[in-house]
């Protein structure tokens, strides 16, 4: 058996689908602003700030939750053998977790419902994997790598409220990091009243390639041949390219 494992994972692969949370919104009277909705990718993206703003009834607490689809993730697990070498000493699956999750609340989360609703609504780390998985353990590890990349975050007071006439006003930002991949993402408010949590509206925020990225991703996925031929093509120019020019600067040496 394995001696002591410093435990590390590493990220292996696989993408699938997250269920939706459970309800429907029941506040038509509810807005949410987000700003902006659409987040263009160019050669130059970094990374965005997606600010909300949204209207809820009086007397509500809230939170915003900024989800994509989940994935289902296989990792490694790394630590050493007979105390000497690293290497992989396992395999650790966690399925269905989001591959980005954001949070912002108004307050506390153990303040604003029972753990059992705040696991129906995934919200909060703890909801993400349920405590009997087998792999729960390695939780810790997970959300320190989903962190470091910006995938993950949670703000437990993070949002601003203040008093508009019969409703509350609402307002936060998401910090996206550039690893976020393109494609469309749900953003839920949450209201809680009386320890109940009620799902009062949802937008959604799409992140899209623009420009040269766009234009090269179509190709890729779309004409994948052509892609391919000229992407030899370009090496083959650019090798000829470099040659000529340190064969031109050998001769000019002498």
């Amino acid at each position: 058996m394995i001696g002591r494992t410093h435990a590390a994972l590493t990220l292996w692969l696989a993408v699938g689908a997250m269920p939706g949370a459970a309800g429907t919104p029941v506040c038509p009277e509810c807005t949410l602003r987000i700003e902006p909705s659409r987040v263009p990718v160019d050669l130059f993206y970094s990374g965005t700030t997606v600010r909300v703003s949204a209207r809820i009834p009086a007397g509500y607490d809230a939170a915003v939750r900024l989800t994509s689809g989940a994935e289902r993730l296989e990792l490694k697990q790394v630590g050493k053998v007979a105390g000497l070498l690293w290497m992989s000493v396992g395999d650790v699956v966690f399925g269905d977790v989001p591959v980005l999750y954001h949070l912002l609340t108004t307050a506390p989360l153990d303040t604003l419902a029972p753990p059992a609703d705040l696991a129906q609504w995934k919200l909060g780390y703890a909801a993400l994997v349920r405590a009997d998985h087998a792999d729960a353990r390695f939780m810790p590890e997970l959300i320190r790598l989903r962190e470091r990349d910006g995938l993950w975050a949670t703000h437990e007071g993070g949002l601003t409220s203040r008093a508009d006439g019969a409703a509350v006003q609402v307002d936060g930002a998401f910090v996206l990091p550039a690893a976020v991949s393109p494609g469309e993402y749900t953003v839920d408010v949450i209201g809680f009243s009386n320890q109940r949590a009620f799902r009062l509206i949802h937008e959604t925020v799409v992140i899209e390639r623009v420009g040269t990225v766009g234009m090269v991703w179509s190709l890729a996925m779309e004409h994948r041949l052509f892609y391919g031929g000229a992407a030899v093509l370009t090496a083959i120019v650019a090798g000829l390219l470099t040659g000529l020019l340190f064969q031109s600067r050998r001769r000019g040496a002498h």
